[in-house]
């Protein structure tokens, strides 16, 4: 984990790149896409992929005190970061005080405000980057709990196995395929499109999202893929 040079801004890494946040692809949902603007995906995909790495905040990184505006926001930041064990120190006492005036700097398991003791850190976070990270952490968080409870025994996630089927060949020999292979089969180019037919195929079937639910995200998937292609003049 986390020996990948991240870029600026970069939320994740998935399928050989790194995904940013674009919020112009749907303004009521964030969207993850690559750096040259020509793909985009909506949170669930990425976890699917076998390559998949969140760009987790460490020692290091800071939040621009510009970033934090409101207080919600400000407390918005500390909930996120401590999914990832950072817990305030002694000096975040008054909220009021800490959210208009300093940044947020994470060190040796602790957030710090921005002073001459605790100078700004090398790698900056954006607030709206940070609740990305945040949702993917979340994100996985419930499917960690979810594999754990049908197999308490397992030490290893195996997701990748609800999407696995034995189908048999023109010839008649079964063998065993899953989602990706299906994918490769049948490209369409499109991520957006390739999660929402991933879903269609398992609709309903995985055990942490019902059928509706699973439906409703493919929709919003290909609503993606229909509006990537019309902004690109592709349609």
């Amino acid at each position: 984990m986390n020996n990948i040079e991240w870029k600026e801004g970069a939320v994740c890494y998935a399928d050989g790149q790194q995904w940013f946040l674009n919020t112009e692809i749907n303004k009521n949902q964030y969207q993850l896409s690559n750096e040259n603007l020509d793909s985009s995906a909506s949170f669930d995909w990425f976890l699917s992929q076998r390559d998949f790495q969140l760009n987790e905040p460490r020692q290091g990184y800071y939040i621009p005190k510009s970033e934090l505006d409101i207080e919600q926001k400000c407390n918005d930041t500390v909930e996120v970061l401590g999914l990832f064990g950072f817990k305030p120190n002694s000096r975040f006492a008054s909220y009021q005080d800490m959210y208009s005036e300093f940044a947020i700097l994470i060190d040796d398991g602790k957030l710090y405000q921005e002073s001459e003791t605790y100078p700004p850190c090398k790698r900056k976070l954006t607030y709206n980057q940070l609740m990305a990270i945040g949702k993917l952490k979340r994100l996985m968080n419930e499917r960690d709990k979810v594999n754990t409870s049908e197999n308490p025994n397992s030490s290893e996630l195996k997701d990748g196995d609800k999407y696995i089927r034995t189908i048999y060949g023109l010839c008649g020999t079964p063998i065993k395929v899953d989602v990706y292979r299906v994918s490769d089969a049948f490209p369409t180019g499109s991520a957006p499109i390739d999660h929402a037919v991933k879903k269609m195929l398992c609709a309903g079937l995985r055990g942490h999202k019902d059928k509706l639910t699973d439906i409703d995200n493919a929709i919003e998937s290909l609503q993606a893929a229909r509006l990537l292609l019309i902004q690109k003049g592709e349609a």
